[in-house]
């Protein structure tokens, strides 16, 4: 099962380096795959364990998320409410997949 997350991992790996994968071509590349799947794994238990120094690192300076509330977060706004327990994670859980 492929989540949202290594989709959009994927996504910008490949605006990033100009490398390409098909999610659905039989030569995809797996251990690529498994790779991604598992950070995607980790970045969703970090979340929840608010693990600063793993999330400080998987997500890029100019990152912008969008937590379930809906607002746009910035990196450090994002990094800084999991720190202070003001956006606090209880589990996440992929739920649909590709």
């Amino acid at each position: 099962m492929i989540g949202i997350g290594v989709v959009l991992a994927v996504l910008l790996l490949s605006t990033v380096t100009g490398y390409t994968l098909s999610l659905r071509s039989p030569g995809a590349d797996r251990a690529t795959m498994t790779s991604l799947q598992e950070i995607e794994l980790q970045r969703m238990k970090a979340v929840v364990d608010a693990d600063l120094p793993f999330l400080a690192r998987v997500y890029a300076e100019d990152c912008t998320l969008v937590p379930p509330a809906g607002d746009r977060l910035a990196r450090k706004d994002f990094l800084d409410a999991v720190a202070d327990g003001s956006l606090d994670f209880r589990s996440y859980e992929l739920v649909s997949c590709f």
